[in-house]
């Protein structure tokens, strides 16, 4: 918490109900919210400043590892949700979970603004691409700018744990997804020739103009 930000996503937390929140924030001015799994890994997070305006969404689904809020100001809110859709999910999982999001996406209950609904999280959306599962819907993806954006309208400062903003989708599992690649990637003689044919990759590319 070096930065001090009002709030901070977490996936893959490993938490357990074992672990209590206190032993987390201990004395820092936050609150936790928690999806723990009930085995071993995975799990989601949001920790957020205590002073913070926000209540929890219900979600329509306990089956997923999902936490989302609503945070205030003033007369609007935005919606946040993170999100950890491990790479062993089937494709009937990974609808479920889709049908799950455009729930939340779709619901708002309170008779104010909402100006903001984003979803943040580890997707693992390369492998899911690289399987042909290419059908999402645009307005569940996290984009890094426009959130940066209005959250700084908000006066509040999100740490994000994407680490390629310009993208829906980034690398978590390299060895699972590199082989699949084109050969034309896969060989590029240095990192700045694999950057640029990897751009141009039509999935890829098709994702990039949708940021």
């Amino acid at each position: 918490m070096v930065s001090q930000p009002h709030i901070v996503f977490l996936t893959e937390t490993w938490l357990s109900n074992k672990i209590p929140s206190s032993l987390i924030i201990g004395a820092l001015p936050y609150t936790i919210l928690r999806f723990d799994r009930s085995s071993r890994g995975g799990g989601v997070a949001i920790i957020i400043r205590d002073y913070l305006s926000y209540s929890t969404v219900t979600l329509p689904s306990s089956e997923h590892e999902i936490t989302c809020i609503d945070l205030f100001h003033q007369s609007a809110y935005i919606r946040l949700c993170v999100v950890y859709r491990p790479p062993t999910y089937s494709l009937s999982k990974s609808e479920s979970l889709l049908t799950c999001l455009s729930d939340i996406h779709a619901s708002s209950p309170h008779p104010i603004v909402l100006i903001e609904r984003r979803v943040i999280g580890d997707l693992c959306m390369t492998h899911m691409i690289m399987n042909g599962f290419t059908i999402i819907p645009r307005s569940l993806f996290y984009v890094y700018k426009p959130l940066r954006d209005r959250t700084s309208s908000f006066g509040i400062n999100i740490e994000l744990t994407t680490s390629t903003p310009r993208y829906h989708s980034f690398p978590v599992r390299t060895s699972r997804w590199y082989s699949q690649l084109p050969d034309s990637i896969r060989t590029a003689p240095n990192i700045r020739v694999f950057k640029r044919r990897l751009e141009n990759h039509p999935i890829i590319a098709h994702l990039a103009k949708l940021t």
